[in-house]
């Protein structure tokens, strides 16, 4: 037996996602809520909303503890730590971007300046560091 929640959140990956977490086990599924390792994808034409995306992410965090499994939508099992990780690359990568284009700078510029390198081992087959910056942008 176990107690189960399950949070409906607003948009972020799309205009409203679900997270399910097993009080007793202590694990956590965020489903596409989290990408580990990777850059996720926001679906934009479904509603999707990166701040949104960032702030569901943030709540999540503030429910669980430094304990919890996290199953996440995409990649390997995860800690809190590397959930903190996640959260740290959205909000610095779209820091990132943000100054740029605040600069000025056009998406077919941003994207061929490209991101800080520290970022390079997120992109994969699905999200590479292109289309991640045009979400972000």
């Amino acid at each position: 037996d176990d107690t189960i929640y399950v949070f409906h959140l607003p948009a972020g990956h799309t205009d409203g996602d679900s997270a399910v977490w097993f009080k007793d086990a202590n694990v956590l599924h965020p489903g596409d809520l989290f990408f580990n390792e990777r850059f996720p994808f926001i679906d934009l034409k479904s509603g999707g909303d990166v701040d949104g995306y960032i702030a569901n992410v943030e709540n999540l965090l503030d429910r669980i503890t430094d304990d919890t499994v996290i199953i996440p939508g995409h990649g390997p099992l995860a800690s809190k730590e590397d959930y903190r990780a996640f959260l740290a690359m959205m909000k610095e990568t779209k820091a990132e971007v943000d100054t740029m284009k605040q600069q000025g700078m056009t998406l077919d510029e941003v994207k061929t300046k490209g991101l800080s390198d520290k970022w390079k081992d997120w992109s994969w087959s699905f999200i590479n560091e292109e289309r991640w910056i045009t979400t972000l942008y």
